[in-house]
C-alpha cells in the first residue's frame, strides 16, 4: 500500500493551486504545498474511495485532491466556517463552487458537539475514507478518531507531526484502540500524513461515539458471553503472564525448571488472602476464569465448586490440574461448572463465595439474582469475598484529575482510560455507594473497603479523604448473614516480625536450576519454602519475608549481597510452597557460589542466625559477551 501511494505521489501533475482561492491569506505558502496535496491526491488514486468525509474543509484544496484522484466519490465535508483551527470565514463557499461538478457537499457544524459524523442515509453511515484535520488540540484530535474508528474503512489523520497536541492525542488513540486497528503506517511528507485500516468488524462493536462498545443500558452478560474466549484469559485478563508460563512450561517437553512458578498474580493473590481459605471449607469460584483461585483452595485443602458460563473459561481452569500438577491439588476435590452463576445450584452449602472481577461484568438485575443466590447458598457464617476494578469513581473523577494535573505540567494523557477488553466487558463498572446498597438488600452484614492489590485493607488501616476515594483503584467487600470480623483477615494478611526461633522452624529446599538465560543476564532458581510454624509467613508488611541472594567469588567474598528479592506467597502453617525466583547475574564470570537464603525486611536475614538457612550452589557463570 505504501509503495504503490509513494509511487502515484512521485507520478502525479496533479496541482491544488488550480483551485485555490487568490485572496487566501496563505498564498505566500502555497508552492510548499504543492507536494503535500499531491500526497492527498495518490492516497485517493490508491484507495479508490467511494465515499469521502473529511473534517475540516477551509478552502476545498484536500476536496480538490480527493475528487480528482477518485472522481466517483461522493464527498462530504464538516466546518465550523470559522477563524478557529486555520479556519477562513466564508471559505466554504469556495470549497462548494470547486466541487460543483462532483457529488459533494460542506456542512457546517462542530464535530466536538456529534456524537457520529452526518451524511447521508443515517446519521451513523460508513465512509470508505475520513480526513481528521489536524490542526486541533489532543482530545478534539481523539474524539473525531472515535467517530470515524466507528465509520471508516480508512482515516487520514492530517498533520500528524503538526502539533505536540495532534501527535500525542493521535498515538493515544492508536495505542488505545489498537485491538481494532488492521495496520498503520506514517507518510512524513509536509507534516505528516497517518493512514489507518481499520478492522471492520471489531469496529462494528462500537457505540456510536466510538468511545464504548454498543451496549444498551439493559443488557445482560449474555449478549457479551462470546468475547470470554482464550484471547481474552491469555491476552488480557489480569494475571494472564503467570497463567501461560506455568500451563505452558507444565505441559511441554521440557524439564520442569518452570512448573512451580506462582500461579496467583497480586490481584488474585489479595482477594485469596482476603477470602481466608482453609482446610475443610467448601468454596465457590464464582466465574472462575482461567481457575487460579479454584486451584489455590484445593491446594489449602478446600473442596471447590468452580462456575463459568464460558467453556473457554473450564478448560483453561482444568489444565491447572492436569498433568504434572495432579500431586499438587488433588482433582477430586473440585468440581467444575459450565453455567450461568446468577441461578447455580448450592447443592452444598458453602463457606466462601469468591467473586473476583466478576460484578462489573453483570448486570444490576443479574446481580440481584447472584445475590439472592449466593445469600441462600451460604452455610451460617459463611461470606461472599468481593473485588471489582475498577473503582469507578477512579475513572469518572480521579482520572480526569490527572489529566488536568499532567496537561498543565505540559503533557497528554489519553481522554479514554479504559482498555478494549473493559470497554467490551464492563457493562456494570460500581461505585462504592451502589456495591454496598446492592449487597445490603440481600446480607444482613456487608463490609466495603478502598484498597490496592499490595495493600488491600488500606482504607481499614487510615483514615480516607476525598482524594484517596477517587483515587483508589479497587473496591473490595466481604457480605454475610451472621456478623463479620475482619480482626483474623487482617491479622493474616499482615506480616508480624519473627523471633529466631520461628526462623529456625523454616527450610528452604532446592528443586532446580535452569540457566539457559545467562547470555540474557537471568537464571531461575526453583525452591520449595517449607514452613513448620504455627502461623503462616508471607511479603506483606509490615515486615515482609522474602526470597534473596548473595553471590560469591571463588574466594567467598560477596561481590552481590543485596539480590534482588522475589515475594513470597502465603505459606500457610506445617504448609510448604514451591516458588521459581529469577536470579540476576554479576558482571563476573567464572565459578562462582549462588547463596539463596531467606530476609524479613526491617529485621534480619534468616543466615545470621543459622548458617544452615541458605541454599550455596557452585555455578560455573559464562562470559555473556563472549558467548553472544
Amino acid at each position: 500500500m505504501i509503495s504503490l501511494i509513494t509511487q502515484a505521489w512521485r507520478e502525479t501533475s496533479f496541482d491544488f493551486r488550480k483551485y485555490a482561492h487568490p485572496d487566501d491569506p496563505l498564498t505566500h505558502l502555497f508552492d510548499e504545498w504543492v507536494d503535500y496535496y499531491r500526497l492527498k491526491w495518490a492516497i485517493a488514486k490508491v484507495i479508490q474511495p467511494d465515499s469521502i468525509l473529511e473534517v475540516g474543509v477551509r478552502y476545498g484544496y484536500s476536496a480538490m485532491a480527493f475528487l480528482k484522484g477518485a472522481p466517483n466519490a461522493r464527498y462530504v465535508g464538516i466546518d465550523i466556517d470559522s477563524v478557529d483551527y486555520g479556519g477562513e470565514v466564508g471559505a466554504l463557499n469556495w470549497a462548494r463552487k470547486q466541487m460543483a461538478d462532483y457529488d459533494g457537499e460542506v456542512i457546517i457544524g462542530n464535530t466536538q458537539d456529534m456524537l457520529s459524523f452526518p451524511g447521508g442515509q443515517s446519521s451513523n453511515e460508513k465512509y470508505d475514507l475520513i480526513h481528521i484535520d489536524g490542526q486541533q488540540d489532543g482530545d478534539s484530535t481523539y474524539r473525531d478518531l472515535e467517530k470515524a474508528l466507528k465509520q471508516g474503512k480508512y482515516i487520514l489523520v492530517d498533520g500528524y507531526f503538526w502539533s505536540s497536541e495532534n501527535y500525542a492525542g493521535s498515538n493515544a488513540f492508536l495505542h488505545d484502540h489498537k485491538e481494532l486497528i488492521e495496520y498503520y503506517f506514517v507518510i512524513p511528507g509536509y507534516a505528516g500524513e497517518l493512514l489507518i485500516k481499520v478492522d471492520q468488524t471489531k469496529a462494528a462493536l462500537l457505540s456510536d461515539d466510538g468511545s464504548d462498545l454498543d451496549l444498551e443500558a439493559d443488557i445482560d452478560s449474555l449478549q457479551i458471553k462470546e468475547h470470554y474466549g482464550e484471547a481474552y484469559y491469555l491476552n488480557d485478563c489480569g494475571g494472564f503472564e503467570q497463567y501461560k508460563a506455568r500451563i505452558t512450561h507444565k505441559t511441554s517437553n521440557t524439564s520442569n525448571t518452570n512448573s512451580t512458578q506462582q500461579l496467583l498474580d497480586p490481584r488474585l493473590d489479595a482477594v485469596f488472602n482476603i477470602a481466608n481459605v482453609s482446610e475443610g471449607m467448601h468454596v465457590v469460584d464464582a466465574g472462575c476464569g482461567r481457575g487460579e483461585l479454584s486451584f489455590a483452595s484445593v491446594k489449602l485443602g478446600a473442596t471447590v465448586d468452580a462456575v463459568d458460563y464460558s467453556q473457554s473459561a473450564i478448560n483453561l481452569a482444568r489444565q491447572c490440574f492436569a498433568g504434572s500438577f495432579m500431586g499438587e491439588a488433588d482433582e477430586e476435590n473440585i468440581d467444575f461448572h459450565c453455567s450461568s452463576i446468577t441461578d447455580f445450584d448450592f447443592t452444598r452449602k458453602a463457606d466462601r463465595v469468591i467473586a473476583s472481577d466478576l460484578v462489573e461484568h453483570l448486570a444490576p438485575n443479574e446481580l440481584d439474582m447472584l445475590y439472592a443466590n449466593i445469600s441462600q447458598g451460604l452455610t451460617d457464617s459463611g461470606q461472599l469475598v468481593v473485588h471489582t476494578f475498577p473503582n469507578l469513581w477512579l475513572y469518572q473523577y480521579g482520572y480526569e484529575a490527572r489529566r488536568k494535573a499532567v496537561a498543565k505540567a505540559g503533557g497528554y494523557l489519553s481522554p479514554q482510560p479504559r482498555s478494549y477488553f473493559e470497554r467490551l466487558m464492563h457493562i456494570n463498572e460500581q461505585s462504592p455507594r451502589v456495591l454496598r446498597d446492592q449487597l445490603s438488600h440481600h446480607f444482613s452484614h456487608v463490609k466495603l473497603w478502598f484498597g490496592t492489590y499490595e495493600n488491600p485493607f488500606d482504607s481499614l488501616h487510615r483514615s480516607y479523604g476525598k482524594s484517596d476515594c477517587i483515587n483508589a483503584t479497587c473496591l473490595f467487600a466481604i457480605a454475610s448473614n451472621a456478623p463479620i470480623d475482619l480482626g483474623p483477615v487482617k491479622t493474616s494478611n499482615v506480616q508480624a516480625r519473627l523471633s529466631e526461633a520461628q526462623m529456625n522452624e523454616v527450610r528452604l529446599e532446592l528443586i532446580d536450576v535452569n540457566l539457559a538465560q545467562q547470555v540474557k543476564g537471568k537464571i531461575e532458581v526453583t525452591v520449595r519454602v517449607n514452613n513448620n510454624n504455627t502461623e503462616a509467613i508471607k511479603s506483606r508488611k509490615p515486615y515482609p519475608v522474602c526470597l534473596a541472594y548473595h553471590w560469591c567469588d571463588a574466594q567467598g567474598k560477596a561481590i552481590v549481597f543485596e539480590g534482588v528479592r522475589t515475594d513470597l506467597p502465603k505459606v500457610g502453617p506445617k504448609l510448604s510452597q514451591r516458588i521459581t525466583m529469577t536470579i540476576d547475574l554479576p558482571e563476573q564470570a567464572g565459578p562462582l557460589t549462588l547463596q539463596i537464603g531467606l530476609v524479613q525486611e526491617g529485621a534480619a536475614w534468616f543466615e545470621s542466625f543459622n548458617a544452615r538457612h541458605l541454599l550455596n550452589l557452585d555455578l560455573k557463570i559464562v562470559d555473556r559477551e563472549a558467548a553472544q
